[in-house]
């Protein structure tokens, strides 16, 4: 049985959104909740108890915000993650430190909301092996994926471009070190060069001859980099069903088309349609009579009277148009 998670909460190299301006990646929104914490929740609701998150130099909201607002009997610790240091570089003193296996996941890494339990179910089965994660479709584009295969034999081939074997698969920033992998990263004292990531370290213990792992297949991932990423992960979400709920009082003449979130102290004029996929962040309001749809209203921000808006995210910095 796992007991620890390590998430990675530090800004993503390849992040590219033009709302890290304001806040800090792993604190943009997902349907009202910080994504952090969304990858948080399925962890949780796989029985982790146990957390350990790794946050950059300025990233004290995320730990503000877990210690204060999420659930009260998840015991959490912070790592910080220190100038020229990478995730790569803490995992060998994580693993020191707890000496048990441990699964692992990116602040920005989604796939399907059971997934992490399928890799705890999997972990009981093969307690030994590093289990790698890959999924047959990537939902967004990747900045710098690797492809993975599973050969005859225990051989594992990766791959920086896609190859031509439809059998390769993606893969995703999920991870749990088994025993074997556990002792492989206690055992090292300086991370290799090439290790920025803490997937990097993972293909280095792969990629060795004799090494236990195994490959669990998920049918798609969603990796947020770019506000259009960010866009569809509070979509999918609210077809999900994740918190698809309205907390703010709206006048009768307001239209929603579901599915919308709408946080409190929101404000909505009157005849405005809402709708479908639609987020209202709180403190955010709508003029009268205005038109939206797929789309991200962040707090503070406004959209005017009579504004059509579908396929964006608004901001206090404007409208982005992914």
């Amino acid at each position: 049985m796992i007991r620890y998670a390590v998430i990675v909460a530090t800004g993503h190299p390849s992040h590219t959104s033009q709302l890290i301006q304001d806040r800090p990646p792993a604190m943009l929104p997902a349907i009202g909740k910080p994504m952090v914490v969304r990858v948080a929740e399925r962890l949780y609701r796989s029985g982790i108890r146990h957390f350990i998150v790794i946050v950059g130099l300025n990233e004290g909201s995320v730990a503000s915000y877990l210690k204060k607002q999420w659930v009260a009997d998840a015991h959490t610790e912070f790592m910080l993650e220190a100038d020229r240091e990478s995730a790569a570089d803490l995992l060998p003193r994580i693993a020191r430190k707890i000496q048990e296996p441990f699964i692992i996941a990116s602040y920005n890494s989604f796939t399907h909301e059971n997934f992490s339990s399928s890799l705890l179910n999997l972990h009981s089965e093969h307690p030994d092996h590093l289990i790698l994660s890959g999924a047959r479709f990537a939902l967004t584009q990747l900045s710098s994926p690797y492809f993975i295969k599973q050969g005859d034999a225990n051989h594992l081939e990766v791959e920086r471009t896609r190859p031509k074997d439809t059998s390769s698969m993606v893969l995703t920033e999920y991870a749990v070190f088994g025993t074997a992998s556990l002792e492989y990263l206690m055992q090292l004292h300086e991370t290799p060069d090439h290790a920025r990531h803490f997937l990097d370290l993972a293909l280095a213990y792969a990629l060795q001859p004799q090494s236990r792992k195994i490959i669990n297949e998920t049918s798609w991932v969603l990796c947020v980099e770019r506000d259009e990423d960010l866009l569809l992960l509070n979509r999918r979400l609210l077809e999900e069903a994740q918190d698809t709920h309205i907390l703010s009082e709206l006048h009768q003449t307001v239209r929603i088309i579901p599915p919308v979130r709408i946080d409190p102290q929101v404000t909505v004029g009157q005849n405005a349609v809402i709708g479908p996929y639609v987020y209202l962040e709180r403190g955010s309001s709508v003029g009268q009579g205005a038109v939206i749809s797929n789309t991200v209203v962040l707090g503070r921000s406004s959209v005017s009277a009579k504004q059509t808006l579908t396929n964006a995210i608004v901001s206090t910095r404007g409208i982005i148009s992914p």
